[in-house]
C-alpha cells in the first residue's frame, strides 16, 4: 500500500493535497489521475512504460515523457513545494475535468489545479514546466545525415573543407582526413566541428602519385537526454502512480565527403634574379643572386600553383637553371620577352637547387667569363623539363619550360668607362688609367696670381656609357696643394701639403676643356693640381659609371712656383733689464707692387718656460709698419728693456710682411726660432785686488765690467780683514774694514771696460779680501763677487812681499843685509804709492 510522502494539503482547488506518494521501494510516486480516489489498497511494483493513456482521452508519451522524466529527476525529490509543482505538472497531461476551453497537455491545464491560496507553488510550478519543455529533446526525429565538402585553392595542395552535420547544438565530431592534414592541428585528425563550420586542408599525396584526391570521414555523437519513459505503479482502480526512472537517450552516426575532382602533384618552378652588384670593374666576373618559387600553371582544366614539391621524407625537388649574360652595350636595355637576336654574349652560369633547402635560400651564380670592356650587361635565366633529371620531370607539367625577360633593371650590371688622361710629360701614365694633357699657364705665378688646367681626356678600353643616345658626362675633380718647399712626385699628396682649392670640371667627350682658375693665394712655395674621377663627384644617377682614378701628387707638369719676398729677421743677439732690444727684417726676392709692411712683435719668455706667442707673453709691439718697397734689410724701433725684466729671459720676436696696397698677410715668424731670440743677460763684473802692499798704504780695486749694463747701475766694493789667530777669511759686520765708494757703470754694452775703485784708508799688515756688488737703479743686485775672489795681503814693513799669486811668502834677512833690504823696499813702497794714485 501506499502512504503520504511529503507535499502540501489544501493545494488543489477542490481542497485536495498535492505532492509525492511513498511507492513500494521507498520511490517517490505521483498520482496520474486527479479525478481517482488516493491510492490506498495493495500497490503493485513499478513497471516501464512509454505512453500513459489518462482517463479523460490524452495519451501522455514522447517528448512530453521525457520532459517529466527530467523534472522528476531535480524536483521529484525535493522540498513540499517542488514536489506539489511536479505533481501538478503530471496534472497538466493526464486531467481535464476543468473546463474552461483549457486543453490538455498546456502549461494553463496544470496552473488550473493550483489553490489560489498558494502562490508559493504557482511559482514553482512554472519554474519546472519550463525545465520539462527544455529537456524534452530525447533523440533526434528519424536517423540524421551528413556530409563534407571541399574548396580547392589554386594551390592544388590547399583548400577548405566545411562540415554538414544535420543537427546543431550538443553534438560531437571527430573527423579524419585521407590524403591530407589539418594545418590547426597538424596530423589528419580534428575534433569538435560544428555544424557549418569551414576549416583549412592541406593534401599530402601518396607516394609516387601524380594525382591525388582529398577525402573525408567522420563521426557524429549526439548527447543523451532523459528517455521518454517513466515508472508506473497500480492501485486497483485507485489513482496510478508516476515516477521517473532515470533513463537517458543518445547516439552517433557517420558522414563523409571528398574532393570534387583529384588535385594533381605537379609544380611549375620559376626564377627571379637581382645583380650581386651594380657595378663590375673589368676583369671581373659578374654574380647574379637568384631567389627561385612557383607559378600558376593549368591542370585539369583548373588554374593551380603548387608548392616545390617534396618527397614523404621531406627532401626537395632539385631544379637546374640557366643563365646567360648579355652585353655588353653602350645603351641601357630595352626589356623584352626574349633575347634580341644578334645580341652580344658576355657569359654563361648555372645553378642547382638544393634537396635539403629547395627554394627556401638565395643562391649565387658567377659568370663564366670575366668582363672585357666597358658597357650595360644583363641576366636571362631560364628553367627546361629538357635539363632535369628524369625523376624531377615527371613532377613537372608536360614540356615545361620558363624563360624570365630580357633586359629587366634588376637583372643588369654596368662595368664603368675607364677615361685616361695623356700627358706629355709622362709617357708611362698613359698605362695608369686617366691622364690628363696638363698645361699651366706658366712654370712660374705671383703672389696672388692664379693658374688654369687645359683637361683633353681620351677613353681606354670600351666604350663611353651612354643614356637616350648621349654620353653620359663625367666631373673631374681638381685639388690645389701648397708646399713651402717644391714637392716630389708621388701618389699621394706629402704631409706638408695645404690644400687651397678644389675646382670640378664636367665633359662628355675627348675634347679639351679648360678647368676653371685657381687662386694660388700669398705664400712663396709651391702649388701643384692633382686631377682625379671619383664615384662621390659625380651626379647621383650616373655615380659608378666611370672607374675611379687619380694622378700622382706634384707631376712636374702641374707644379708651379709661387714668387714673392722672402722675410726672415736676425735679432739682437742679447740685451739687459733697463737697455733695450731690436729686430731686423730682411727681405729678398721680388718684390709686389706697393711693397711690404713689416711689423714686429716681441713676446717675452721667462726664465724656465717654452716659448709662447699670445697675447699674455706679448710684450713689445711696432707702433707703426717699416715699409719695404725693396729687398734688404729693415730695423724696427727699439723697444726698451723693462729694468725689472728677469735676467735669463729671452724676447722672441715675430715678424708679419703684409701687402701694403690690400693688407694681405703673406708671412708670419715662427715663435721660438732661434735666430728671432734676444736673450736678457746680466752685466758681468769682475775684480782684481791690490798686490805688494806694506803696512802703513792704502790700496784700491779694478772693476772689469762686460755685457748689457741698465741704466743708472752702480758697483760697491767693501773691504774685509781677516781676525787674528784664524786660518781664513770670513766677511761678516765684525770684520769688515770700509766700504768704498759705489763706481757708476757707464749704460748699455760694455766692452770689457776696466774701473778704479776710490783708495782704501791707510792699512795695517794683514790678510785682506775686496768683495764687489753691482746694482741697478732700483737697487737690485745683479752681479756680486765672493768672499774669496779677491784676496790680497798687506805685508809688515820688515818683510818683502813676494807678489804675483794671492800667496805671500816671507823672507827673512840676515842683519848684515838690512839696511840695504830696508833701502829697497822704501822705494818700491813709495812707487807702488804713485801707481795707485794715479789709478784714482
Amino acid at each position: 500500500m501506499a502512504s503520504e510522502g511529503l507535499g502540501v494539503a489544501n493545494a488543489t482547488k477542490f481542497g485536495g493535497y498535492a505532492g509525492s506518494y511513498n511507492a513500494p521501494g521507498g520511490v517517490d510516486a505521483y498520482c496520474g489521475d486527479p479525478s481517482r480516489a488516493w491510492p490506498s489498497g495493495n500497490t503493485g511494483a513499478g513497471h516501464t512504460i512509454t505512453s500513459f493513456a489518462s482517463d479523460h482521452g490524452y495519451t501522455l508519451t514522447g517528448p512530453a515523457m521525457a520532459g517529466i522524466n527530467a523534472a522528476y529527476d531535480v524536483y521529484g525529490h525535493g522540498d513540499a513545494t517542488s514536489r506539489a509543482a511536479l505533481n501538478f505538472l503530471i496534472y497538466a497531461y493526464t486531467g481535464s475535468h476543468l473546463g474552461g476551453g483549457i486543453q490538455q497537455g498546456t502549461e494553463e491545464e496544470g496552473a488550473g489545479y493550483i489553490s489560489a491560496s498558494h502562490p508559493e507553488i504557482t511559482a514553482k510550478y512554472h519554474e519546472v514546466w519550463a525545465y520539462a519543455q527544455a529537456h524534452q529533446s530525447g533523440a533526434p526525429a528519424g536517423t540524421p545525415t551528413g556530409s563534407y565538402t571541399f574548396n580547392v585553392d589554386s594551390n592544388n595542395y590547399a583548400g577548405t573543407m566545411t562540415a554538414h552535420i544535420g543537427i546543431s547544438g550538443g553534438v560531437a565530431t571527430t573527423t579524419t582526413l585521407t590524403n591530407g592534414v589539418f594545418p590547426s592541428t597538424g596530423t589528419n585528425t580534428i575534433t569538435g566541428l560544428r555544424d557549418g563550420q569551414s576549416v583549412a586542408v592541406q593534401g599530402v599525396p601518396p607516394q609516387n602519385a601524380p594525382d591525388y584526391q582529398i577525402s573525408a570521414t567522420g563521426t557524429v555523437t549526439y548527447p543523451g537526454g532523459a528517455a521518454a519513459e517513466l515508472t508506473q505503479f497500480d492501485t486497483g482502480t485507485q489513482q496510478r502512480l508516476l515516477a521517473g526512472n532515470g533513463a537517458r537517450t543518445g547516439g552517433s552516426y557517420q558522414i563523409s565527403g571528398h574532393d570534387p575532382f583529384n588535385r594533381t602533384t605537379l609544380f611549375a618552378p620559376v626564377v627571379g634574379t637581382r645583380v650581386a652588384s651594380k657595378f663590375v670593374e673589368p676583369g671581373k666576373k659578374p654574380q647574379d643572386t637568384l631567389t627561385f618559387n612557383t607559378t600558376t600553371f593549368t591542370d585539369n582544366g583548373h588554374t593551380v600553383n603548387n608548392p616545390w614539391a617534396q618527397r614523404s621524407g621531406g627532401a626537395f625537388a632539385v631544379i637546374s637553371a640557366k643563365g646567360t649574360l648579355v652585353g655588353p652595350s653602350t645603351q641601357p636595355f630595352t626589356e623584352s620577352d626574349q633575347i634580341p637576336s644578334g645580341a652580344p654574349i658576355a657569359g654563361h652560369a648555372s645553378v642547382t637547387t638544393s634537396d635539403v633547402i629547395g627554394p627556401n635560400k638565395t643562391y649565387t651564380a658567377t659568370s663564366d667569363t670575366a668582363i672585357k670592356e666597358a658597357g650595360y650587361y644583363t641576366w636571362v635565366w631560364s628553367i627546361d623539363a629538357l635539363d632535369q633529371t628524369a625523376g624531377v620531370k615527371t613532377q613537372l607539367p608536360p614540356n615545361y619550360a620558363f624563360t624570365d625577360r630580357f633586359g629587366q633593371v634588376a637583372e643588369t650590371s654596368i662595368s664603368p668607362s675607364t677615361v685616361h688622361f695623356t700627358t706629355s710629360l709622362s709617357p708611362s701614365d698613359s698605362a695608369r688609367g686617366i691622364t690628363l694633357a696638363q698645361r699651366l699657364d706658366a712654370r712660374q705665378v705671383a703672389l696672388g696670381g692664379q693658374v688654369t688646367d687645359m683637361l683633353t681626356p681620351s677613353l681606354v678600353g670600351g666604350a663611353w656609357l651612354q643614356e637616350a643616345g648621349q654620353r653620359i658626362p663625367v666631373t673631374f675633380t681638381g685639388r690645389a696643394y701648397y708646399t713651402p718647399t717644391e714637392p716630389e712626385q708621388a701618389a699621394k699628396p706629402s704631409k706638408d701639403a695645404v690644400l687651397i682649392a678644389t675646382v670640378t670640371k664636367t665633359v662628355d667627350g675627348p675634347d679639351p676643356a679648360q678647368a676653371p682658375p685657381v687662386e694660388v693665394g700669398w705664400k712663396p712655395g709651391y702649388v701643384t693640381m692633382q686631377w682625379s674621377i671619383e664615384k662621390s663627384a659625380q651626379p647621383p644617377q650616373y655615380q659608378g659609371f666611370f672607374t675611379d682614378w687619380a694622378d700622382d701628387f706634384a707631376v712636374p707638369a702641374e707644379t708651379v712656383q709661387i714668387v714673392g719676398p722672402n722675410v726672415t729677421s736676425k735679432a739682437l743677439a742679447s740685451s739687459g733689464p733697463g737697455s733695450a732690444a731690436q729686430d731686423i727684417a730682411i727681405v729678398a726676392g721680388p718684390m709686389p707692387t706697393g711693397g711690404v709692411d713689416l711689423t714686429f712683435a716681441g713676446y717675452l719668455q721667462k726664465p724656465g718656460t717654452q716659448p709662447v706667442c699670445d697675447a699674455t707673453t706679448l710684450t713689445y709691439n711696432s707702433a707703426h709698419p717699416v715699409t719695404a718697397t725693396a729687398a734688404g734689410e729693415f730695423p724696427s724701433e727699439e723697444f726698451p728693456v723693462d729694468a725689472g725684466t728677469p735676467v735669463g729671459s729671452v724676447i722672441n720676436w715675430v715678424v708679419t710682411a703684409t701687402l701694403h696696397d690690400t693688407g694681405q698677410v703673406i708671412s708670419t715668424g715662427v715663435c721660438g726660432d732661434t735666430t728671432e731670440q734676444t736673450k736678457i743677460i746680466a752685466p758681468t763684473v769682475t775684480s782684481t785686488p791690490p798686490a805688494g802692499l806694506v803696512a802703513g798704504t792704502v790700496g784700491h780695486d779694478t772693476l772689469h765690467v762686460s755685457g748689457w749694463v741698465p741704466a743708472g747701475a752702480t758697483t760697491t766694493v767693501t773691504l774685509y780683514r781677516q781676525a787674528e789667530n784664524t786660518t781664513q777669511l770670513v766677511c761678516t759686520p765684525a770684520t769688515k774694514v770700509e766700504a768704498l765708494p759705489a763706481v757708476k757703470l757707464a749704460t748699455g754694452k760694455a766692452a770689457a771696460a776696466n774701473l778704479t775703485t776710490a783708495d782704501t784708508k791707510s792699512l795695517p799688515a794683514g790678510r785682506y779680501g775686496f768683495v764687489h756688488t753691482t746694482t741697478d737703479s732700483n737697487g737690485v743686485v745683479i752681479a756680486e763677487g765672493g768672499c774669496h775672489d779677491e784676496l790680497f795681503t798687506v805685508t809688515p814693513t820688515a818683510v818683502l812681499a813676494h807678489t804675483g799669486s794671492d800667496t805671500t811668502r816671507d823672507v827673512y834677512l840676515g842683519i848684515g843685509a838690512a839696511l840695504m833690504l830696508l833701502t829697497g823696499a822704501a822705494i818700491m813702497a813709495i812707487s807702488r804709492r804713485k801707481k795707485g794714485a794715479h789709478a784714482k
